[in-house]
């Protein structure tokens, strides 16, 4: 038995169910051969906003050059907890107090405004302009941040005014580039491209313009295949291809460093057939998990036994659905199960990212799920 079905069935109790637990030995595995397969001037950093729980941080961090948050909330909390980690602040519509705590440390600029903000502080502010140049995408790109019409980013026409603030200003020191134009990346070879043609775009503007470029932020979007778990994105051949470059080649994953961590256990409380479908009716629900609706995918799970007190199912395509009052509330479809009872729990896996932190956590004032971190 796992460390997670042994952790899982440890909560049962006079409770139901409804926890999500974190394999921190997983976590530091994976974490070291992201970090190993990294070639000599590349560095990865952290978007906190994928996971922020500490002791996941804490795991992660031996193996990162630094954190990035995007408000000043995910500062704070960083701060409390790890007061001399590097951190890079992004995020469109920074506040004035937030952009003068993001000078403090790296700042990816998001517009010309912000980046005068920035200029009439009369303090050094080491900056990397984040640009939206528009990119030719696949059609079937699940989520574009950039490279079309977007609030993120100083598309290139506006450039020659930017590098006109930063002549003005010597207080703004330019660091490079930022592009991130899209999110749940699965295609090696696409992704190998759109890397290319950052590079291409970000030594172009550098030599037009004059500046030098130290710093080009490829942002993260490497995805997580949730439909096809056994077929996951290939980072050690991605590493192998990255071509050289005379700078610092910088990746700020979110999703791809702890989705593989996390489960989210649930209790099944009835079983019941409407319809002609069956269901399976768990504590908890997407107020806890609400990953499968944003992402729009039937949530792969499995089912660890306990102690049945009710109706059983076998050789059934089971609905899980969850205690909300809306047919929204459902984590998986017509999902194929040989048995199924109440009181049995179900392991939803690649639970670590954009999971609890996204969820309307008290929508009918549910109990939130426990948080467990298992460690060797």
């Amino acid at each position: 038995m796992s460390r997670l079905d042994e952790a899982a069935l440890s909560l049962l109790g006079q409770e139901p169910v409804a926890a999500y637990l974190y394999d921190l030995v997983a976590l530091r595995e994976h974490c070291a051969r992201v970090r190993a397969a990294l070639p000599a001037g590349v560095e990865m950093f952290y978007a906190i906003k994928a996971n922020a729980e500490v002791p996941n941080l804490r795991t992660m961090q031996p193996y990162l050059d630094g954190f990035e948050v995007a408000s000043g909330g995910e500062l704070d909390h960083l701060r409390a907890h790890f007061p001399n980690v590097p951190i890079l602040f992004g995020g469109p519509g920074k506040t004035p107090a937030e952009l003068r705590r993001a000078a403090e440390h790296q700042i990816h600029v998001e517009s010309l405004w912000e980046l005068r903000q920035l200029a009439e502080l009369h303090r050094p502010v080491r900056l990397l302009l984040r640009m939206n140049p528009a990119l030719d995408h696949r059609e079937d790109s699940p989520m574009l941040m950039a490279g079309k019409p977007s609030p993120f980013g100083i598309t290139p026409d506006h450039l020659p005014q930017a590098v006109e603030i930063l002549r003005q200003h010597p207080n703004l020191e330019f660091l490079g580039f930022h592009l991130h134009t899209r999110s749940l990346q699965l295609d090696l070879e696409e992704h190998l491209r759109l890397l290319q043609r950052y590079m291409e775009l970000a030594e172009h503007w550098s030599q037009d313009f004059r500046l030098h470029l130290q710093v080009l932020n490829v942002g993260g979007g490497i995805g997580v295949n949730y439909r096809q778990p056994s077929q996951q994105f290939d980072w050690e051949q991605l590493c192998r291809r990255l071509p050289g470059r005379p700078y610092t080649l910088r990746f700020e994953c979110g999703r791809f460093l702890t989705a593989f961590c996390g489960t989210y256990a649930c209790e099944v409380l009835d079983l019941k057939e409407s319809h002609g479908q069956y269901f399976a009716i768990c504590r908890g629900g997407t107020h806890h998990f609400r990953l499968p609706a944003a992402q729009g995918h039937s949530h792969p799970f499995r089912v660890l036994a306990g102690p049945r007190r009710g109706p059983v199912l076998e050789k059934v395509l089971l609905n899980v659905v969850g205690q909300l009052c809306t047919p929204k509330d459902r984590l998986a479809s017509a999902a194929p199960v040989q048995q199924v009872g109440v009181g049995d729990l179900l392991l939803f896996p690649l639970a670590g990212a954009y999971a609890w932190n996204i969820s309307h956590h008290d929508f009918l004032m549910h109990p939130h799920p426990r948080q467990i971190f298992v460690d060797a």
